[in-house]
């Protein structure tokens, strides 16, 4: 709270990491019917790391799993 950036919680996730594309991965394949929403949810995660300034490039895990 207090003052701190909106996105400052984002360094908590290992955004690139391998786990995290792990689960989003594992989100993907288990649930079809919640592509849309997990593709909408990455998009939205990179424009907000791009907005925070976060430099670290994201691999796009849903390319990976197709």
């Amino acid at each position: 709270c207090c003052g701190r950036p909106e996105h400052e919680h984002l360094n908590i996730i290992p955004l690139g990491d391998d786990s995290f594309k792990r689960v989003l991965g594992v989100l993907y394949r288990r649930d079809t019917s919640k592509h849309i929403l997990i593709e909408r949810l990455w998009n939205k995660l990179l424009r907000i790391v791009e907005d925070s300034g976060r430099t670290k490039v994201l691999a796009d895990p849903i390319k990976h799993i197709r």
